[in-house]
């Protein structure tokens, strides 16, 4: 399997037994760029008198042409679906309601070893009701085609309600499908009520393209069709409705339950268990709009509070008592035994932070609006061989005043050499402001104020003599300021922002800056701000730009200094072999993990996209083979012996496929006693395994 895309087709495929939606067996046509015909498009829905509903839809190819019944690879198959939309009068909350239910019965399941017993004996939850073959799909007309499920409505349906269908399409078993919604209201009308929280392009910003259900469900105005308040999962009592499940997912091992020490899984087909407590959500949960944005109804998040959407995130809460059912701070505003006045005390949006609003309550403290601003300026270098370089920076708030870099908590200045692939690198602190009782800071180089806000940073000691071409400096720290959170309580916010590294000549040629292999913005994809705690915070906020990371995670760089010796051997911490060890994460057969201030496990991530994307980080063709010239080898030592190289190459192939069968006899095949690779010789771009083949998802 390939990332936790795939755990999570398994996942959901054995979880449900899908109701409502048309699923058919074919292919998922792509249009052409511009194209104005969908791939797959539902045309029209009627209920007749017998309550049978019948789709009429279409399907193209690439080139825009409809399709006929004869060119599918059938046979056909597929679940008839329909929903339609309910409204609470009290409190005017919307959500979907599946017609076609069935009996489910609970039974024993192993989790961890143990036997367990059902929590619920039987529930009545929404469910295969039949398949579509050739014989019930009719071709009206070339092109159009018509389905009638032998589903019958029941009597007495809400006829002015919004009603929806949805329909997932493919040609053949081994294709892509695509996804239809089509929503009416049957006794006529325009539809006004709909209900469309999320947009597909916001989950699929983490997920690639997010699939579900072996591959065919592939958008949520799907998934919320079967994904109702019915659905219960019998063997945990859980509810799988759509925004209660994917909150409990999403916030994962932070979970109140699961800190407190209660297992969130769900129990799928066969009884198998899926532990979605490992989840660890990639940036800072409380930024709703991750997800919330850009849909017709993505407002509904601050709009419309409800006990099972807070809930679900804030599962500490029992509603019935108002209690934090672990012992925390209860709900201020008591037990709510219904929503109806939720949006009382929650508002949409005060204007004010950290307050009882919905905006206000999930403020982020590092994305507060009483933060003034950080931002780092390097002004120009000298550096000479056998001499100290010397620096000039400069620091702004966001208002463009300057900044007294001896008021800041801790500042660093990093300077790396060569840019062909660094093996050298010197951090000095040019400030750090210590905690009382501490030894005071005493600074190696000379910082001199030139006026103007301008800076001169002069090194401690000289670099080598013998160094040339091209060397990188950045600058990285933050500063502490208090801000009123909760309550008026201070709140301490290390302020920090983007590193710039500027590239300096050591000999008099042009500078040449090192690489670009990955994109700063592909990284903010899942995690929001690159180092910032509000996206993920990686050395408490100090450094937050790749292009510094490289600096110091260069190929001689290991875990030694912080590694306890009876775990040692260290282990490389070199950008690339870590970053794509942990990016492989539990999916890595061989577990590993990198220790610094805090310790890295790869078992403990779960990548949500498929690993074979490369370009989910790298900049298109960075990935391929052969490597540029001068690309150095990744080196392990300890007490300053040599442990284990890793030619360039292994070392990024083997940090994700590692202790994979004859992965490590084909990688000593392949390289010669001078460390030389042959690995483009089958793997290089155009070869018959090469990596832009090999890695297509």
């Amino acid at each position: 399997m390939h990332g936790l895309k795939d755990r999570w087709r398994t996942y959901f495929w054995a979880l449900l037994s899908i109701p409502l939606i048309l699923v058919v067996f074919l292919v998922a046509p792509q249009g052409p760029a511009g194209s104005v015909s969908p791939p797959l498009e539902i045309q029209a829905v009627s209920i007749g008198a017998d309550r049978k509903v019948t789709v009429t839809f279409t399907a193209r190819d690439a080139a825009g042409n409809l399709l006929a019944l004869r060119d599918f690879a059938g046979p056909l198959f597929g679940i008839a679906a329909f929903s339609w939309i309910s409204v609470d009068e009290a409190s005017g909350l919307t959500g979907y309601q599946a017609y076609t239910v069935a009996e489910t019965q609970g039974a024993p399941y192993v989790y961890q070893g143990e036997t367990q017993q059902p929590v619920l004996a039987s529930v009545v939850r929404p469910a295969f009701v039949e398949r579509l073959t050739p014989e019930n799909v009719t071709e009206v007309s070339p092109g159009i085609l018509s389905y009638t499920p032998t589903t019958v409505l029941p009597e007495g349906y809400v006829a002015s309600a919004t009603h929806t269908v949805g329909l997932a399409l493919r040609q053949a078993p081994d294709k892509d499908s695509v996804n239809a919604t089509y929503s009416f209201i049957p006794a006529g009308g325009p539809v006004t009520v709909t209900r469309q929280l999320v947009d597909i392009a916001n989950c699929n910003s983490c997920h690639d393209q997010l699939t579900f259900h072996g591959g065919f469900m592939r958008d949520t105005t799907m998934c919320v069709l079967c994904h109702t308040s019915q659905h219960v999962d019998p063997e945990t009592g859980r509810t799988l409705e759509f925004k209660n499940m994917v909150h409990d997912i999403h916030r994962g091992r932070n979970l109140p339950s699961v800190q407190a020490g209660q297992p969130y899984y769900i129990v799928g087909s066969r009884q198998r268990v899926f532990d979605f407590g490992e989840i660890g959500w990639p940036r800072d949960i409380r930024n709703c709009t991750t997800c919330h944005a850009n849909a017709p109804q993505a407002d509904n998040y601050r709009l419309a509070p409800s006990r099972a959407a807070c809930g679900s995130c804030h599962d500490n809460i029992d509603f019935a008592t108002g209690q934090d059912v672990y012992g925390g701070r209860d709900h201020l505003g008591g037990a709510q035994l219904n929503d109806n006045l939720c949006a009382s005390c929650h508002v949409p949006d005060s204007g004010q932070e950290f307050d009882a609003s919905v905006v206000g309550a999930h403020t982020i403290p590092e994305r507060s609006k009483q933060l003034q601003g950080v931002n780092f300026a390097l002004e120009g270098a000298t550096v000479k061989p056998g001499e100290q370089a010397q620096v000039d920076f400069s620091i702004q708030d966001n208002a463009g005043t300057f900044l007294d870099p001896n008021t800041f908590n801790y500042l660093e200045l990093t300077l790396a050499h060569p840019t062909t692939d660094y093996a050298h690198r010197i951090t000095e602190v040019v400030n750090r402001i210590v905690p009382a009782g501490q030894p005071p800071f005493t600074r190696t180089g000379t910082l001199t104020d030139l006026g103007g806000g301008q800076w001169r940073y002069t090194f401690t000691n000289p670099i080598d003599a013998d160094w040339s071409g091209t060397a990188a400096i950045g600058i990285g720290g933050y500063k502490a300021t208090i801000i009123k959170g909760n309550e008026g309580q201070d709140v301490t916010v290390r302020e920090g922002n983007l590193n710039p590294v500027i590239y300096v000549s050591l000999d008099g040629t042009q500078p040449v800056p090192r690489r670009a292999v990955v994109d700063r913005a592909n990284c903010n994809q899942c995690h929001l701000d690159l180092g910032n705690p509000a996206g993920i915070s990686i050395h408490g906020g100090i450094r937050r730009s790749t292009e510094y990371c490289v600096l110091c995670h260069n190929p001689n760089h290991t875990d030694e200094a912080r590694r306890p010796q009876e775990e040692m051997p260290p282990e490389s911490v070199h950008f690339k072999y870590m970053i794509h060890s942990l990016h492989m994460g539990a999916e890595r057969l061989v577990p590993t993990e990198f220790i610094g201030f805090a310790t890295a496990k790869t078992e403990e991530v779960r990548f949500p996209a498929d690993q074979r994307n490369c370009e989910n980080c790298h900049i298109p063709g960075t990935n391929l083979l052969p490597l540029p010239e001068g690309v150095l080898p990744t080196m392990i030592t300890q007490a300053g012996q040599v442990v284990k190289v890793m030619q360039p190459i292994t070392a990024a192939c083997t940090a994700c496929h590692t202790g994979r069968p004859g992965a490590d006899a084909h990688e000593e095949t392949m390289t010669s006693s001078t460390g030389a690779e042959a690995c483009a010789v089958c793997h290089g771009r155009g070869r018959e395994f090469a990596v832009e083949k090999v890695h297509m998802p």
